[in-house]
């Protein structure tokens, strides 16, 4: 290695360079994932990594180029990396187990890695569900054949059964629900800190019917990641409010029956790919009746009849209002339907503008109602 580094020594100083360098920033990789506080790594970790990539390194061939040269030790540096960084995190992992520690799971990683940042890594442990694990189901051969007749008429939601859903695991989170029930094993607690909106609250309480976990379940919540912050929540936690969780599943409900059966028809007569939204449609079906109702609405007149009487000694008045005349109640607003005619439960017995004759007879009897 000496003697060919003598030979080409530009070709070489570089990729001993770029060596030594991509070794120190796979120890602080190292250091930052496992945490340090839980394990001692030597400070000579990184030379030790760049001395075995520099005696590695070594052409074999006299005509390779030196991109060649840089690639091979890159990927040499990659395998040891991998090697090392694996066997640092199972002795973390280990570590942990054997004194018992508290799982923590939020939902995405980058919010993990910063609180774990904040905690003692051997009392918690932060883990990520990478958002939800599980929703109703989309498609009927992901129910049992025995369960598909109840399902039948909208996918995933029993409508004849109290529109109960049937959920099944998300594709791709099998390994994600596989992690997290190892990692239980060694936990004292389980503390859900998903976000405190439905979507969080529903991921929560999936969470706890798959991993179903034998130990002590604590609900955070906690509006900014500050040490502060997580220690207050951590402090005063709490029980799954089946408030929000329920309301999460209700608006994942209406997604089947509205959203879901009208798309098809948006892409069928307007464009492929678009989305019917479960409340706007329902909102814009609203808006049709209404202004039907108010195309076919036709007006009809009738009379009120008000008046300001006074007593004997006139220096109190009040107003009245006309109710019956000659033993028939005056109709009103709402005995007219939307044709403009009486509606059959008026009777015979109401006086209506549409049916009185040209000229009123005398009115024999008037009761009147005085207005407050």
């Amino acid at each position: 290695s000496m003697l060919e580094c003598t030979r080409r020594p530009v070709v070489h100083a570089g990729g001993i360079l770029v060596a030594f360098m991509a070794c120190i920033s796979s120890r602080r990789y190292i250091l930052k994932t496992a945490n340090a506080k839980s394990f001692s790594v030597s400070p000579f970790f990184g030379f030790g990594t760049a001395w075995i990539t520099i005696g590695m390194s070594t052409p074999k061939l006299p005509t390779q180029s030196a991109g060649a040269k840089f690639r091979s030790v890159y990927r040499r540096h990659r395998a040891i990396h991998r090697y090392t960084t694996k066997r640092f995190m199972s002795a973390t992992a280990s570590g942990r187990q054997s004194e018992g520690y508290s799982l923590v799971i939020v939902e995405s990683p980058a919010k993990a890695r910063t609180i774990q940042k904040f905690l003692n890594s051997q009392k918690f442990m932060i883990d990520s569900c990478m958002g939800h694990v599980r929703d109703i189901a989309a498609k009927s051969l992901q129910i049992p054949p025995k369960l598909r007749q109840s399902y039948s008429k909208v996918t995933g939601v029993d409508i004849d059964n109290g529109f109960t859903p049937f959920y099944v695991i998300l594709e791709g989170k099998d390994a994600v629900i596989k992690r997290l029930k190892n990692a239980q094993e060694g936990a004292s607690e389980l503390i859900l800190a998903t976000d405190e909106d439905r979507e969080g609250e529903a991921i929560s309480w999936h969470l706890l019917e798959i991993l179903k976990p034998k130990i002590p379940v604590k609900r955070a919540v906690f509006h900014e990641i500050t040490r502060n912050a997580i220690t207050k929540a951590f402090q005063s936690t709490r029980e799954i409010s089946m408030h929000l969780v329920e309301a999460q599943e209700t608006r994942r409900i209406l997604d089947r029956l509205a959203g879901f059966t009208m798309s098809p028809v948006l892409w069928r007569k307007i464009s492929p790919g678009l989305s019917a939204g479960r409340v706007q449609s329902v909102g814009m079906k609203l808006i049709v009746q209404r202004e039907r109702e108010r195309m076919e609405f036709v007006s009809a007149a009738f009379y009120n009849l008000k008046a300001t009487l006074a007593g004997k000694g006139g220096t109190a008045t009040f107003q009245a209002r006309l109710m019956e005349a000659n033993g028939l109640r005056v109709a009103s607003s709402k005995d007219f339907g939307s044709d403009g005619k009486l509606k059959a439960k008026a009777g015979p017995s109401t006086h209506a503008a549409s049916s009185r004759p040209r000229s009123w007879p005398r009115l024999l009897s008037v009761r009147i109602c005085r207005q407050a």
